[in-house]
């Protein structure tokens, strides 16, 4: 698609916090197709509305309320039905562009939204590791039919049954910009997780106390490949099984 050529009716939101480093790779993967980008910032301290504004994009405040509400609020603000979510540390492929563009010049409508693979690419990598597991998660939809839920730890689209179809382009995650980031943020994100998710017995916590990190290391490192990234493989294997038991600890701490 060139720049001359007529934008899809598609209003693209990012949810964003101090993401300098990452939201312009994600408005640069995008900006070309869709015909709105609006990004939804909760109070970035550093140079991220200033990119923001330099692609021209719609960028608005709305203070943090939680994963979902956030994301409930960008759809709000978008005028076309059809909407694109991504996280500002996602990237559309070149492939899962193509691929929407072609959607919107067939068919599209049959469906109420659409399933998009996302893939975890590791620091310093531009691809993802051979073997890498890929999320199927519903990013592309029409948000007059289906919604994000409000839920302020599990943003996921409410799909209640309504007819979905699969794109087979990937989309990029950029997780984690080094190792202190992903410790920082599974931190944040774990507080978050320990202080909103409904207690469960308090045996049954403590049994998983035990299991929680062997049982996510192997998941990690061996059946979503990390093991293909060396010695960062390893340490981000470790990271995100931690990550999952410190959520556990957390709930009997509380």
């Amino acid at each position: 698609m060139t720049d001359n050529t007529k934008k899809l009716p598609v209003s693209c939101f990012i949810i964003a916090m101090n993401e300098e480093e990452r939201i312009g790779h994600t408005i640069k993967s995008v900006i070309s197709f869709v015909d709105e980008v609006i990004v939804i910032d909760s109070g970035s301290t550093d140079k991220t509305q200033e990119i923001c504004r330099s692609f021209g994009v719609k960028f608005l405040f709305n203070e943090w309320s939680g994963y979902g509400l956030q994301k409930r609020f960008g759809e709000d603000q978008c005028k076309h039905d059809w909407v694109l979510n991504l996280d500002a540390d996602e990237v559309v492929t070149s492939a899962l562009r193509d691929e929407v563009i072609g959607k919107f010049e067939g068919d599209y409508a049959k469906f109420d939204g659409y399933h998009l693979r996302i893939i975890d690419i590791l620091p310093k990598r531009q691809t993802p590791l051979p073997f890498a597991r890929k999320y199927n998660i519903v990013r592309l939809y029409n948000h007059r039919r289906i919604r994000y839920s409000d839920s302020p730890v599990h943003d996921r689209v409410i799909v209640d049954k309504r007819p979905l179809g699969q794109l087979e382009g990937l989309l990029h995650h950029h997780s984690f910009l080094s190792i202190s980031h992903a410790i920082a943020k599974a931190n944040d994100y774990t507080d978050l997780q320990a202080k909103t998710t409904k207690p469960k017995a308090m045996w049954q916590l403590k049994l998983r106390l035990i299991t929680e990190f062997p049982i996510n290391f192997i998941r990690y490192y061996f059946f979503k490949g990390y093991f293909m990234g060396g010695s960062s493989g390893l340490t981000y294997a470790m990271i995100n099984a931690f990550f999952r038991f410190s959520r556990i600890a957390k709930m009997i701490e509380k």
